[in-house]
């Protein structure tokens, strides 16, 4: 009568089957965070659209009313120079009123502009980011002659009628700004804007 023989693993292949699935398992783990990252990408460039139309209908909102931009206290928050990052520890309470009412976005004196967009029915940020907003110091107009005739491309360095802004988008809010730039994080933008309640001078 045969013995029935028990064929069992040692210790060595015990060891190399666990090296084998270690080796699998790190190589999965380097994929999570490429993923992770990709998503993230996604989503923010999904937002950044939003982000723009939002602060151009704001912008936009207020110098709708302003029929002299010189005198736009609004208008002239905004310097010639980029303006420094307006960074903050408790940036998110920024985003209540104090009767507690959410708000989407949040403007700064120093010409720092703040948006965020919370998922539908929850507190979780999907997309936060700071628009830094300045002039351009010189800009081209379209001059118009007294018989109606192109006169031509003519540069000023202010004017009542038509202003360039220029407008660099970070993201996230949570990350440093200098850390937003490293990492690629940011968008530059130009908003040519001419006012309707102004007819620009001839001539």
């Amino acid at each position: 009568m045969n013995k029935l023989r028990i064929l069992r693993f040692n210790l060595i292949e015990i060891a190399l089957a666990m090296a084998v699935l270690a080796i699998g398992i790190s190589s999965l783990m380097v994929l999570f965070p490429v993923g992770l990252n990709a998503s993230n990408r996604a989503v923010a460039e999904n937002n950044i659209s939003d982000a723009i139309e939002r602060l151009s209908a704001e912008i936009k909102g207020r110098l709708g009313a302003d029929t002299n931009w010189e005198g736009s206290t609004f208008l002239n928050a905004f310097g010639n120079t980029k303006p420094e990052s307006h960074e903050e520890e408790n940036w998110l309470s920024q985003f209540t009123e104090s009767d507690g009412t959410p708000r989407d976005v949040v403007f700064f004196n120093s010409g720092s502009f703040w948006f965020l967009k919370k998922r539908p029915g929850s507190d979780l940020v999907d997309f936060s980011a700071e628009a830094l907003i300045w002039k351009e110091s010189t800009r081209k107009v379209l001059a118009m002659g007294v018989n109606g005739q192109l006169a031509g491309d003519r540069e000023f360095t202010d004017n009542k009628n038509t202003v360039r802004l220029l407008v660099e988008l970070s993201w996230p809010l949570e990350m440093p700004y200098q850390l937003r730039k490293n990492a690629g994080n940011y968008r530059i933008f130009t908003f040519e804007l001419t006012n309707p309640n102004n007819t620009p001078a001839t001539l």
